[in-house]
């Protein structure tokens, strides 16, 4: 005679953790495989087979799991296996497309698992699949909203600001020139006061559209503010091709446009800064754009200037006179002067003409004609 007792609690426990697992699997509501050492599929369970990826009419076990795997992707499926079973991992997460029963591509995260033998050798894999497409396309809308225009679609500011240090990066690297152009749009804002900021948004969208026409696929179109657009040109041969692609985006504009019944004919001025492999630093070129801009305003608009130091030293000097002149009236160094207006024949004053003088203490007598501009 032999006391069972404890034989029999063991073959009960494995009959509950059996059923246990037997439950977790079959109930659960993921799809979920066994796959031998081979990768072939010796169970599902009734989440994969009610799942619209399953192939109709086909039975799973044995199959390999390439079939339902999208071609691209069952190198992915490969390397996974080769991990678990060399047992360099236990478990393992990724990410890849099935291929649906109606021929549609769903996105899943998969997680497969290694079940192993007291010798470490691997016996089997369980894998459970989450279908992660709306997931990832919820995703890959927030991602474009955080890097483009939600008015024209165009690149933001955030996305210009990376491709601009790409792009510098390769000129630096492999030689050539790059471009900003900065382009506003002349008088905008009496579209807006004239007509509404909805018939303003609608032109704007219509002049992102035919900047398009002339963007180089190679380059990245970006609205900068309210009506200014960013133009990042690569792979130049030259500064004359910048000025080519600047004169390019006035020539979109010359056709007038037409919304609601309203005739617009819309203008635009460009500044143009051209960078070489022996620029170190991008941080300056919108400012200088900017500055560059400015200029083809102030010669009369609807045309583009290219960038020199100069202009940036002539920008800086004027900023600092501006902030020095406001210093200046509260200081008392501006005073009123009166010339007086005299009749040659009778020697008598019949007036006087009252001038503004600027007594600067470190540069001295301050003409009018170039603090009064």
């Amino acid at each position: 005679m032999r006391d069972a007792r404890t034989k029999l609690a063991a073959s009960e426990a494995i009959a509950l953790s059996e059923e246990r697992f037997r439950l977790a699997f079959e109930g659960n509501m993921a799809p979920m495989l066994f796959v031998d050492l081979e990768d072939r599929v010796t169970a599902v369970n009734d989440a994969f087979l009610s799942d619209d990826r399953a192939f109709p009419g086909k039975k799973f076990s044995g199959l390999h799991t390439v079939p339902f795997t999208h071609p691209d992707d069952v190198g992915i499926t490969e390397v996974a296996h080769r991990r678990l079973l060399s047992g360099e991992v236990d478990q393992l997460r990724y990410v890849k497309r099935f291929v649906r029963k109606d021929g549609r591509t769903i996105t899943v995260e998969v997680s497969k698992y290694a079940a192993r033998d007291t010798a470490g050798n691997m016996l089997y894999s369980v894998m459970s699949a989450r279908d992660v497409t709306d997931e990832r396309e919820l995703t890959d809308q927030l991602e474009h909203r955080t890097l483009h225009d939600p008015l024209t679609g165009l690149a933001n500011r955030v996305l210009f600001k990376d491709r601009l240090a790409q792009a510098h990066t390769r000129v630096v690297r492999h030689g050539g020139y790059g471009a900003v152009l900065l382009l506003d749009l002349d008088d905008f804002k009496g579209v807006n006061d004239t007509h509404g900021h909805l018939i303003g948004d609608r032109l704007l969208v219509g002049i992102a559209r035919r900047f398009e026409l002339v963007t180089r696929s190679s380059d990245t179109l970006s609205r900068f503010g309210d009506d200014e657009f960013l133009y990042l040109a690569e792979g130049l041969t030259s500064a004359d091709e910048a000025e080519a692609l600047a004169q390019r985006l006035l020539d979109v504009l010359a056709e007038p446009f037409d919304f609601a019944g309203v005739h617009f004919e819309q203008r635009a001025s460009v500044g143009v800064v051209v960078w070489d492999a022996t620029s170190s630093d991008d941080s300056d070129f919108v400012q200088n754009a900017d500055v560059a801009l400015h200029e083809a305003k102030v010669q009369g608009k609807g045309r583009h200037v290219v960038f020199t130091p100069a202009m940036h030293a002539h920008a800086v000097s004027r900023f600092t006179l501006v902030q020095e002149l406001r210093q200046a009236l509260q200081s008392g160094e501006i005073s009123m002067h009166y010339q007086p207006i005299v009749n040659l024949t009778t020697t008598r004053v019949v007036g006087f003409e009252a001038l503004m003088r600027w007594s600067h203490p470190e540069r001295g007598p301050v003409s009018p004609a170039v603090f009064i501009a």
